[in-house]
This record gives structure tokens, C-alpha cells and sequence, in this order.
């Protein structure tokens, strides 16, 4: 009996699949393999609007949501995180980033594309591996990090610089201590570790850690709802935000 003979169609349809596996296998987890189902899914119906954009205070965002707004001159991205109980943005473009916003300046304006969305490493870039006894890890790093014992599980985090709020007081002499005057200045802090499951900021994590040096965040949108885009690059700047 002959074989069948296969169609241009079918070699497409045959090709499609294989790319949707693909996308599902670099997310990682079956919740993101899940997304990229629903997302197909959403698509057969005709609707495109996979990422519903949302004006929005950043205090008014939950831990998760990539936002865009100002952060000192330039535009942004940013991820929206908790950190005991109170609200932080990593801001992850822009000079020195990622750096984490003090809840001070949360009150500023974004727009939200919502949690529908993974950050990916450059599988085959710059990567370097450290074992429990130490080694710099440098800020923008995106860690796989796994801690000492039996029964541990490897989490993602991205590692962000922290700044950190001093007030002094403003006077001369012996009246220094006492004066009512103050003014606020900033340092450089601790870095940090944003829990890419979590959206918790947390200590720069421990144990044995492989970390790359480039990443990118990746989210379904239109026109092409059935294959995920990458909207930022990290060290790439976008021309068009200033």
C-alpha cells in the first residue's frame, strides 16, 4: 500500500507544532507552557489583545506586573515587587540597571502590560558558574540559584543593585545634633535578588548558582498572538525612549 503523500499543509502544520513545543521547553515550567496553550487558544477565537494595557499608579500594581513609566529622565521598564510587605519596582533598562525604587517614588504613573510575560536567558551567551564557597555575582545577572541540602529546588532570580535613603542634618557647630534641618541623600546599598517566581525582593541567594549575563522579557502581543515577542533586551537600549 502506498504511502500517503504529505501536503505543504501538513509539512506547516507539522512545522507549527514543533515551534510551539520549542517555546513551551525555554519557558521553563508548566505554568508558561500552559500560557502558550491558552494563548493559541485565545487566538482561534480572534482575540488578539493578549496583553490588555493598563494606566495605573504604580502603588495601585501587584507583585509581577511589567509596567512601563519615567524613572528619573528616561523611560522605563520595570517589574513591580513586594519586599516585606511593601511596594518596589526593579527597574531593569536605563543606566545601571536593574536598580530597585524606593517606595517613595511608587506613586508614579505607568502603564502596566500585565504578568503575562517571561524573562529568558541568552541560552548560548556569556555564563558563568559559582559554587557554594563564593564569587562575585554582578548586578543585571540573571541567577539560577539552588541552596545546600537535600529536597532543594533551583530558583531564577535577577540580581539588582539596592539604593539606600539617609537623611543628615544641615547646620555648623555645636548646634549640628540638633538642628531641624535635614537633607536626603542616597547610597549605594546591598545587592538584591528579585524572586522571578515570588516577585519577593530577597538577599543575594547562597549555594550553587549559575547565572547569565543577557536576557530578554518575551510576552504574547498582536499582530502574531500565536508566537511570543521580545518586547526589551537587557543592555539594549531602545532609541525611541528618552
Amino acid at each position: 500500500m502506498a504511502k500517503p503523500v504529505k501536503t505543504k499543509g501538513d509539512l506547516f502544520a507539522s512545522m507549527e507544532d514543533d515551534l510551539k513545543q520549542f517555546w513551551a521547553a525555554l519557558s521553563g515550567s508548566r505554568r508558561r507552557a500552559r500560557r502558550l496553550t491558552s494563548a493559541g487558544a485565545i487566538a482561534e477565537r480572534g482575540d488578539v489583545e493578549m496583553a490588555p494595557l493598563t494606566m495605573k499608579f504604580l502603588e495601585h500594581c501587584e507583585p509581577g506586573e511589567l509596567v512601563r513609566a519615567r524613572f528619573g529622565p528616561k523611560v522605563g521598564w520595570g517589574i513591580v515587587a513586594d519586599r516585606q510587605q511593601e511596594k518596589r519596582v526593579v527597574v531593569i533598562s536605563g543606566e545601571n540597571a536593574p536598580w530597585c525604587l524606593d517606595e517613595q517614588s511608587a506613586v508614579l504613573q505607568c502603564l502596566s502590560y500585565g504578568k503575562e510575560y517571561d524573562l529568558l536567558p541568552e541560552y548560548g551567551g556569556p555564563f558563568e558558574v559559582f559554587d557554594g564557597s563564593g564569587g562575585t555575582v554582578e548586578p543585571g545577572t540573571l541567577l539560577y540559584a539552588r541552596p545546600d541540602g537535600p529536597g532543594k529546588t533551583t530558583d531564577r532570580y535577577l540580581i539588582a543593585r539596592t539604593m539606600e535613603i539617609h537623611f543628615r542634618a544641615i547646620g555648623k557647630g555645636p548646634y549640628l545634633t540638633t538642628t531641624k534641618e535635614t537633607e536626603r541623600f542616597v547610597t549605594a546599598g546591598p545587592l538584591s535578588g528579585l524572586n522571578l517566581d515570588q516577585f519577593t525582593l530577597e538577599g543575594e541567594p547562597g549555594g550553587n548558582r549559575a547565572g547569565f549575563k543577557r536576557w530578554s522579557v518575551w510576552m504574547m502581543l498582536p499582530p502574531d498572538p500565536d508566537r511570543p515577542m521580545k518586547v526589551f533586551e537587557h543592555g539594549q537600549e531602545n532609541p525611541q525612549e528618552h
